[in-house]
């Protein structure tokens, strides 16, 4: 997922205004615990040119973040105009701890595997 983070950061160089046109309930089940999970994903309008998209966001969020209405900067893959991704999105922080975590483990399996 970061991998296709970075790619889709390092096409997507064209800053456009967007709008909050729809916010999409998404819920999925938990099969550890079987409890409901509710994602919310913004669908933005945005312009380019004389060519106006409406997209809803890959990536979703455990509460509310936009109203419709809102209007964000988004930036745009100017040879797919469909293909984007929102400066303001935390993805980052989760993906910054993970690996962390990751590395961690890792350290923490070689050390065991020395002390053997």
């Amino acid at each position: 997922m970061f991998y296709i983070q970075k790619k889709r950061i390092k096409k997507c160089t064209l800053l456009v205004k967007a709008k909050v046109v729809d916010i999409v309930r998404v819920t999925s089940t938990d099969f550890d615990t079987l409890s409901p999970n509710v994602s919310w994903y913004p669908v933005y309008e945005y312009q380019v040119g004389f060519e106006k998209k409406q997209n809803k966001s890959k990536i979703g969020a455990a509460s509310k973040k936009y109203e419709k209405g809102d209007v964000v900067s988004l930036y745009v893959d100017p040879n797919h105009l469909d293909d984007f991704y929102e400066p303001n999105n935390n993805m980052k922080i989760a993906y910054s701890i993970f690996g962390v975590i990751g590395i961690c483990m890792i350290i923490a399996c070689i050390i065991l595997q020395i002390c053997k």
